[in-house]
């Protein structure tokens, strides 16, 4: 029985080292499920895998807009785009999770301005570095037959040749980021170091009390210089005896009980 919904669905077949023995292989279905959970606004949701005449195949939200290929758009519009690219790529990747199909068609720019990424890969990708890559050459390619001769088209072709980080292009289309990044990380310096103070003193704390707790007990456990019967000298400790509960598995170890088990 199917039941038929409003919301637009996108079905992509799934490659056949996806797959053992008919099945989705664990190790993908470990990444589609985290895919599937990602809390991400700019990666199109992951709605599951079904099997459409025979052929297993990836169920993703359609999202409504134009792909790169379609944008026509001025300078200040390609760098906002590219802008919104790298913080989707960027927040994937924070997740641990590598995109490993950026190209024109896998990236949609809805009515809002803002960009989301499509089919994320299922396979095992792991290389950040790919990503980086292919989104400068995407966007690179892209605002140079747009626009040729822009800052922008010198910007992306420098990133593009130089092998720039996300983060850096990002800091140059975006003057600000910098000094914002730049005073934030400090702060998490001295709040992690303040946060490691304060566990090392919980563990002096833990550790004294610890001490003299076995001194006490210690201390509680000396006879008295010249006690008759104990049969020791003055200032010998006498250790406690120490009960065991016997579970059913540690008496049939026991040598009392051997022969009532496995163990004869």
């Amino acid at each position: 029985m199917s039941t038929t919904t409003s919301k637009k669905l996108v079905f992509k077949p799934l490659d056949d080292d996806c797959l053992l023995d008919g099945q989705l292989h664990p190790a993908i279905r470990q990444r589609l499920n985290r895919i599937r959970e990602l809390p991400i606004t700019g990666v199109a949701n992951l709605v599951g895998v079904e099997r459409v005449e025979g052929v297993a195949q990836l169920v993703w939200e359609f999202v409504p807009g134009q792909n790169l290929e379609e944008v026509q758009a001025d300078e200040k519009t390609w760098e906002r785009i590219a802008r919104e690219v790298i913080l989707a790529i960027e927040s994937l990747h924070a997740a641990g999770i590598v995109h490993g199909a950026i190209h024109e068609r896998n990236a949609i720019v809805v009515r809002d301005g803002t960009v989301r990424l499509t089919h994320v890969s299922p396979l095992l990708w792991t290389e950040t570095g790919n990503d980086v890559q292919d989104a400068i050459a995407m966007l690179n390619e892209r605002v140079a037959l747009q626009i040729p001769g822009s800052d922008l088209a010198g910007v992306l072709t420098e990133a593009r040749r130089d092998n720039w980080t996300l983060d850096k292009l990002y800091r140059r289309l975006h003057p600000s980021a910098p000094q914002e990044v730049e005073h934030a990380a400090p702060r998490l310096r001295k709040r992690s170091v303040l946060a490691a103070a304060l566990v090392a003193l919980v563990g002096v704390a833990i550790a004294m009390g610890l001490f003299w707790y076995y001194q006490h007990q210690v201390s509680g456990l000396l006879p008295l210089p010249g006690t008759p019967g104990l049969g020791r000298g003055a200032g010998e400790v006498i250790r406690p005896l120490t009960f065991v509960r016997l579970t059913p598995f540690s008496r049939a170890l026991s040598p009392a009980h051997r022969g009532e088990g496995g163990w004869s």
